[in-house]
C-alpha cells in the first residue's frame, strides 16, 4: 500500500471551507432568495398569461401570525429556589476573612432572577432572538453566536479583576454560517465558523493580524447587482445595475473601497491534542491567501463551540432543515393562479358586446357609447329585430369560488 501524504492543516481547512459554501450556495441559498420573494410579495409566478391582476401575499400573515409562538417577545429566565435556605461564602468586611452565612433561598432565587434578565437585556438577547424567530420562519436553519470579551487578571493579593467586560449574541445569517459539512449534527462537527466582509483598511490597521495581511489586495465594494422589477416580475430591465459602477476611477482604485471576505474558523482539538489537554483552535483566514491571519488557542476551556443552531422542522442526518414556507407555498401559488383566473373570467362575463346597425344610428353615438361617455343610444328611426344584438361570453361557475374558499394555508 502507497504511503499516504500528510496535507497541510490551512489546506485541509481551506479545502472544506469551499465544498460547505458550494453546499450552501446549492442547497441552501436559492430557498432563501424564493422564502424573502415570497414573504414580501415579489415573487412571479410561471403561469401561461404570464401576468397577475392581483398579487397575493399568503406567506406574510402566516409568518406574522407565528411568530410570537416560537418565542416569547420578551424572553425572560425564571429562577426557583429548590432549598428554604442556602449557604454561602462571603468576605467579613471588618476581618477581610471568608465566612459562610446562611440566605434564604427565595430572595436569592429572585435576585439571581432579576440578575439574568438584566443581563439578557443588556446583551441584546432579546433583538437577536426576534432576528432568529424571522428566520426560523422562512430559512432552513439559523445560527446564534455567543461569546464573552474582557480583560481580566490576577493582582498581587491573588484576587481577580475583570476589565471591559461583554458577553454577546449575535445571530448568524444562514449563508454566512460555515460548519464541517462531513458531520451531520453539531457532536459531529470538527470546526464551525462564519464569513463576513470587511473593509480592506480596517485588515491592514488590525495589529492582531500577521504580515500575511500585505498581500492582500481585496475586491471593490459595491458589488452587488440589481434588477429594476415590478411586485409581479413584469417589466424586469435586462441590464442590471452594479451599484460599483456609480463610483468614479480614483475612489475604485483607493484602499477605502476595497473589501475583504474572511473566516473565523473555531476548531475542535484532534485526538492527539485531546488527549496532551490542549484546547482547540481559532483561525481567521482571508479569502486570498491560505495562510491564517489569525491563530490561538480557545480563549477558555469550553464543551462544544460557541453557538447554536436552530431549526424549527429539522431532518434527520442532515443539518439544513426543511423551510417552514415550503411545506405551504405550493398550496399559495395555486390560490393565487385559481384567484386571478376567476378575475379574468368574471371580467370576460362582465363584458357585454353590442352588434349595432350602423344605418340606425349615428357613428358619433355609436362611439360615445363605446368609450361609455352616453347610456343611451338614440335611433335614426324605427328598430327591427337584429339591429342591436347583445352577446354574453358565459359565466363564472360556483364551484370555482368553492374551490378558493376551500384553500386553507393555516
Amino acid at each position: 500500500m502507497p504511503k499516504l501524504l500528510q496535507a497541510d492543516k490551512y489546506s485541509v481547512l481551506w479545502n472544506e471551507i469551499r465544498v460547505c459554501e458550494k453546499k450552501i450556495e446549492t442547497e441552501v441559498v436559492p430557498w432563501m432568495r424564493i422564502a424573502l420573494q415570497a414573504y414580501i410579495g415579489d415573487r412571479a409566478l410561471d403561469v401561461e398569461s404570464n401576468s397577475l391582476d392581483v398579487v397575493l401575499n399568503d406567506v406574510f400573515p402566516i409568518v406574522q401570525q407565528k411568530l410570537p409562538f416560537l418565542f416569547y417577545r420578551n424572553p425572560k429566565a425564571f429562577v426557583k429556589p429548590r432549598r428554604k435556605y442556602v449557604w454561602v461564602t462571603k468576605r467579613n468586611p471588618v476581618t477581610g476573612e471568608k465566612e459562610k452565612i446562611r440566605i434564604d433561598g427565595v430572595k436569592l432565587a429572585k435576585t439571581t432572577q432579576d440578575a439574568l434578565n438584566w443581563d439578557l437585556h443588556e446583551t441584546g438577547f432579546e433583538e437577536e432572538m426576534d432576528k432568529i424567530s424571522l428566520d426560523l420562519s422562512l430559512f432552513p436553519y439559523t445560527y446564534l453566536w455567543q461569546g464573552y470579551t474582557g480583560n481580566w487578571g490576577m493582582r498581587q493579593d491573588e484576587t481577580m479583576f475583570i476589565k471591559d467586560e461583554r458577553i454577546f449574541q449575535r445571530r448568524i445569517r444562514p449563508d454566512l454560517f460555515l460548519w464541517d459539512t462531513e458531520g451531520v449534527n453539531e457532536e459531529e462537527w470538527r470546526w464551525v465558523g462564519f464569513k463576513r466582509l470587511v473593509h480592506l483598511e480596517d485588515v491592514l490597521d488590525d495589529p492582531r493580524y500577521s504580515s500575511e495581511k500585505s498581500k492582500l489586495e481585496g475586491k471593490t465594494g459595491f458589488g452587488e447587482a440589481i434588477r429594476s422589477k415590478s411586485l409581479t416580475g413584469q417589466g424586469a430591465d435586462s441590464r442590471p445595475l452594479v451599484f460599483s459602477d456609480l463610483l468614479d476611477t480614483d475612489y475604485k482604485q483607493s484602499v477605502q473601497a476595497k473589501r475583504v471576505w474572511l473566516y473565523e474558523i473555531w476548531e475542535k482539538a484532534g485526538l492527539k491534542d485531546r488527549l496532551k489537554n490542549k484546547r482547540g483552535k481559532v483561525y481567521v483566514f482571508a479569502e486570498e491567501i491560505t495562510k491564517p491571519l489569525f491563530e490561538d488557542d480557545w480563549p477558555v476551556e469550553q464543551e462544544g463551540f460557541p453557538g447554536e443552531i436552530f431549526k424549527i422542522n429539522p431532518l434527520n442526518d442532515s443539518v439544513p432543515g426543511v423551510p417552514d414556507p415550503k411545506t405551504y407555498i405550493s398550496l399559495s401559488d395555486e390560490k393565487q393562479i385559481e384567484t386571478n383566473l376567476i378575475l379574468k373570467m368574471l371580467k370576460q362575463t362582465s363584458n357585454y358586446s353590442l352588434i349595432i346597425n350602423g344605418t340606425k344610428f349615428d357613428e358619433a353615438d355609436v362611439d360615445k357609447f363605446v368609450s361609455g361617455q352616453v347610456k343611451v343610444l338614440i335611433s335614426n328611426g324605427p328598430l327591427q329585430q337584429g339591429d342591436v344584438t347583445t352577446v354574453t361570453p358565459g359565466s363564472v361557475p360556483a364551484a370555482a369560488f368553492q374551490v378558493v374558499a376551500n384553500t386553507d394555508l393555516q
